[in-house]
This record gives C-alpha cells, sequence and structure tokens, in this order.
C-alpha cells in the first residue's frame, strides 16, 4: 500500500496522523489500529512523513530545509562586474564574482554544473530504487 492510500484509509478509520520531527504520532480508539496498520506504517514511513510535512506546509526533506534556511540576496549585495558595469551573475568556486557576458567560461561553467547535477540525481534515484 502506498504512503496516500495508507493515509486515506487510517483517516478513514478515525485515526489521527501526525508528524513529530522524524516520528510518526497516532492517535486513535483501542482497538483501530492494527498490526498490519503499523507494519504497514513502518514500511511506508519516509512517505507517509513526506505527505504530512507537505501538508502542513513544511520542507519534506533536507534538501528543501537547507534552501529554505539559506540567505537570499538583494541586488544591492551583488558584486558589480569590473568590466562592464553590470550585475555579476556568476559565482566561481574561487568566491570571485562575475557577469556571465564578460567571462567566456560562466556558460561553460553553468551547463557543466547542470551535467553534474543530472547525474548526480541519477545516482540518488538508482540508490533509492536499490535500497528500497
Amino acid at each position: 500500500m502506498t504512503a496516500d492510500l495508507l493515509l486515506v484509509n487510517l483517516a478513514a478509520r478515525g485515526v489521527s496522523v501526525t508528524a513529530d520531527g522524524g516520528s510518526i504520532e497516532l492517535d486513535a480508539e483501542a482497538g483501530v489500529l492494527t498490526d498490519d496498520d503499523l507494519r504497514a506504517l513502518k514500511d511506508q514511513k519516509r512517505g507517509v512523513l513526506r505527505l504530512l510535512r507537505l501538508a502542513e506546509g513544511s520542507p519534506v526533506d533536507e534538501s528543501a530545509s537547507r534552501l529554505l534556511a539559506m540567505d537570499q540576496l538583494a541586488p544591492s549585495d551583488l558584486p558589480i562586474c569590473a568590466t562592464c558595469g553590470r550585475l555579476s551573475d556568476t559565482e566561481t568556486m574561487d568566491s570571485a564574482w562575475h557577469c556571465s557576458r564578460c567571462d567566456t567560461s560562466a556558460k561553460y561553467r553553468h551547463e557543466e554544473t547542470q551535467r553534474w547535477l543530472r547525474n548526480a540525481e541519477t545516482i540518488r534515484n538508482y540508490h533509492q530504487h536499490s535500497n528500497g
């Protein structure tokens, strides 16, 4: 049973399911929850927590948490390109800022970064499917 069907099934029987950090909290009348329910919750814990966090508007995973925690830059905080005077839109690994129009290798670095991110996502998906 998938996490969404499990939650729908439990809700239909009056079971309240909430997330508490990395744990699932259950509130139900005595005898409503079965061993099969508890086993299914254990098997689908990751998906259930993800859906519960999504429903409450919380970050659904560590990546989303990191994105929300990042400070946003105001345009006035961005450095100006020394060559053309435009706002810099590219930062290199050595924390140097450049304008992508004046930095001829910016497009190449961007494409390489995108390629590495796609490769990392492929590897992550492979491991998720392989490890259940």
